[in-house]
Order: C-alpha cells, then sequence, then structure tokens
C-alpha cells in the first residue's frame, strides 16, 4: 500500500494543485497591474 505524504491534512498533490492555481492568479494579477506597485496595491 502507497502512504501518500500530508500536510496539514493535505496530500501533496492537493497542496501542488492550490499552489499552481495561486502562481497563476497571482501572475493574472502581475499583468492586469503590472510590476512597481507597492504591496498595499496588491
Amino acid at each position: 500500500m502507497k502512504q501518500t505524504q500530508t500536510v496539514i491534512g493535505l496530500s501533496m498533490e492537493k497542496i501542488n494543485e492550490l499552489s499552481g492555481r495561486i502562481i497563476g492568479l497571482a501572475i493574472k494579477v502581475h499583468k492586469a497591474l503590472g510590476a512597481g506597485f507597492v504591496e498595499k496595491i496588491y
């Protein structure tokens, strides 16, 4: 039986999926607002 690694109750597969979505959305924000804005705009 294969063991699944977990972090805070989530499988590594789920963590990778969520990370990909977060990074993708961050890239969309960056493309929409452009570079060089102060952090409080984000």
